[in-house]
């Protein structure tokens, strides 16, 4: 007997896994992505890849891991929420924005990632009536995923 496939498109079958209290938040969207370390690990050896896709900031923070696989890792989360957060702002149009745009930042007190929009990206946050931008990421093995949410009130 074969086994029946699930109709939700994969969007929609995150989109179900979500509490209700989170979507009772005025969630306007939600971007995922997954990255592959081990690519991310040959991206950051050719030298510009960092300094093209990463803000000052997210480069002392990475470049503080000492052990190269611990390094690799926190680039690569860090650039899978920088694509999800994109996904969740509806993609890159002609105009587009910067990865740079998006910083993935780590509260002080906490520890917990933030996301801090800035030109283009801050730009279209504001059209979309985005104030708060949500995210979550993880790595294990030779994979970082992360989940952005984007919130319509503060």
């Amino acid at each position: 007997m074969e086994k029946e496939q699930d109709p939700r498109s994969l969007e929609e079958a995150i989109a179900s896994l979500i509490p209700k209290d989170l979507l009772a938040q005025d969630i306007k969207d939600i971007g995922l992505d997954v990255c592959e370390i081990s690519r991310i690990q040959k991206d950051i050896e050719n030298g510009v890849f960092c300094i093209d896709n990463f803000t000052d900031e997210e480069i002392v923070y990475c470049e503080q891991a000492r052990p190269p696989l611990l390094r690799a890792q926190r680039y690569a989360a860090r650039f899978a929420a920088k694509e999800a957060v994109i996904k969740a702002l509806g993609g890159i149009d002609r105009e587009g924005f910067s990865y740079k745009d998006i910083s993935v930042l780590k509260g002080e007190v906490t520890g917990k990632p933030y996301i801090f929009l800035d030109g283009k990206a801050r730009s279209r946050a504001e059209s979309l009536g985005v104030k708060e931008i949500l995210i979550t990421f993880a790595h294990v093995k030779d994979l970082a995923v992360a989940v952005a949410f984007c919130k319509t009130v503060g």
